[in-house]
Order: structure tokens, then C-alpha cells, then sequence
């Protein structure tokens, strides 16, 4: 089985990237049809999804349209997306990866804390 990030198994850790941080991708992926024409020519999205998102008139207009698609496409959609968007913005994946990783090692020294005797 192949192993992600936090232990978890490859696919399962893509997910819940795309789940969790959702609210930072709409705001910070600057050229979402770059992935949209990543999952349309893997058919991972519709035509017509692609065409709304194409007719959208700011960034954030069309990643809310694409993740409605991601939501009723399901985990391979959004393992799908979770790749395009490594190739297409890799800065924004590590740093968002780097600042999940900070907020764990965070909540567990939080965690510690919190029930140390």
C-alpha cells in the first residue's frame, strides 16, 4: 500500500487535502482552468461543467463551480484534482501541505500539554 503524507494511504490523503482545504484553494488558485482542462481531457469532469467553469468570471467563481464537480465525482475526481493541481501550482500545494503539518505537530504539543500530569 502506498503511503502519503500523515501515514495515510495515497488516494485517502489526496482527498482530504482537496476536502480540507478547500476555503484556501478557492481563494488562492489563481489559473483553475489549467486544472479544469487537466480533468476534462482525463474525463474526470463534463463538458458542460468545464463550460461553466470556462464562463465564470473570476478565479474563485470558477474553483467554487469546480469543486461542486469534485463533490458529485467523488474520491477520484478529487485524487484527479489533487494532481493537476501539484503540477499546475506546486508552491501553493507545498505550502499549504507545510502549514496542515504545522498545525498537527501544533495540536499534538497542544494535546500533550493538556493531559501532562
Amino acid at each position: 500500500m502506498n503511503v502519503g503524507t500523515r501515514g495515510l494511504p495515497v488516494k485517502q490523503y489526496k482527498v482530504q487535502f482537496v476536502d480540507r482545504h478547500r476555503s484556501a484553494l478557492i481563494q488562492r488558485v489563481t489559473l483553475p482552468i489549467l486544472i479544469a482542462d487537466d480533468l476534462l481531457g482525463q474525463g474526470m469532469i463534463s463538458g458542460e461543467l468545464y463550460s461553466q467553469i470556462f464562463a465564470a468570471t473570476t478565479s474563485q467563481e470558477k474553483m467554487r463551480i469546480l469543486y461542486e464537480g469534485l463533490h458529485t465525482g467523488g474520491s477520484e475526481v478529487k485524487s484527479a484534482f489533487y494532481e493537476s493541481l501539484r503540477r499546475n501550482d506546486p508552491h501553493l500545494v507545498n505550502d499549504l501541505e507545510e502549514k496542515g503539518a504545522v498545525e498537527i505537530q501544533n495540536g499534538a504539543s497542544y494535546w500533550c500539554v493538556l493531559f501532562k500530569g
